[in-house]
C-alpha cells in the first residue's frame, strides 16, 4: 500500500518531511490551476498520479485535505486522514463563508496573497524551532496559486460526511476551528502546523487506525 501526499495552500512535501507511517509516501505537487477550474476538476488532474491497481491511501494537511476529499468522490482510497483541514464547508470558519458570498477574492491583487511570514507564524502558532521551515516554505510559494485556491476554499460546496475520512485536528487551530464532532482525533494544545510540529504524534495515531483496519480485514 502506498500513501499519498497533498500539502496546505502556499506549501509543498517539506511539510511532511517528518512524517513516517510504515508505508511508501508519494507527494502529489500542487500543478497549476487552469482558467476557471473548479475544485473538483482540478482533484481530478491531481489525482492522475495515483496508482489504482494496488490499495492507497490519502493524507491531506489544509487546503490538500479538502482536495483529499474532492478526490473520494471518484477514486476509493483505503482511508482518507484529514490534518488541520475540514471535511465539509461546516468545518470552515463562517469568515470563509460570508467572503466566498462576495465573490471578492478573483479581484483582489496578487500581492494580497502574500502575507507577511511573521504574522502566517503566529496565526499557525508554530514552535519558534520550526520558524526557519515555515518561512523558507513561504518564501518559495505561488502567489497566483493562492489566490485561486482561497476562492475555491471560500466557495467549497461539500456538505457530505464520509466513513472513509478520518480528521485529526489541533484544538487551537486558529485557521480552521476544531470541528466539535466525536470522531474527530484531537490533539491538546497545537495549532495549524501541527503536521510539523506535532509529526510523532500524528504518525502513532495514523498508525493506529490502519493497524485497526488491517485487523478488521
Amino acid at each position: 500500500m502506498k500513501a499519498y501526499t497533498i500539502s496546505g495552500l502556499g506549501a509543498d512535501e517539506r511539510v511532511f518531511q517528518k512524517l513516517d507511517i510504515g508505508y511508501e509516501t508519494i507527494h502529489l505537487s500542487w500543478i497549476k490551476p487552469k482558467n476557471r477550474e473548479t475544485l473538483g476538476a482540478y482533484a481530478k488532474r491531481l489525482a492522475e498520479r495515483i496508482d489504482q491497481s494496488e490499495p492507497f491511501v490519502l493524507i491531506g494537511v489544509s487546503f490538500g485535505g479538502m482536495i483529499a476529499t474532492e478526490i473520494c468522490n471518484f477514486l476509493k482510497p483505503q482511508k482518507v486522514f484529514l490534518i488541520s483541514s475540514a471535511q465539509t464547508r461546516r468545518d470552515l470558519n463562517t469568515i470563509f463563508r460570508l467572503v466566498g458570498r462576495t465573490g471578492l477574492f478573483p479581484l483582489l491583487p496578487t500581492s494580497f496573497f502574500n502575507p507577511k511570514p511573521e504574522h502566517v507564524a503566529k496565526i499557525f502558532r508554530i514552535l519558534p524551532k520550526n520558524k526557519p521551515l515555515l518561512f523558507e516554505i513561504l518564501k518559495d510559494s505561488d502567489r497566483s496559486f493562492a489566490q485561486w485556491a482561497v476562492h475555491q476554499i471560500a466557495n467549497w460546496k461539500n456538505t457530505t460526511l464520509r466513513p472513509e475520512i478520518v480528521m485529526i485536528h489541533g484544538t487551537d487551530d486558529l485557521v480552521i476551528s476544531c470541528p466539535k464532532r466525536p470522531d474527530v482525533l484531537t490533539l491538546e494544545n497545537t495549532g495549524h502546523a501541527m503536521i510539523i510540529d506535532r509529526a510523532s504524534d500524528i504518525n502513532l495515531l495514523i498508525k493506529n487506525v490502519l493497524n485497526t483496519q488491517e485487523h478488521i480485514l
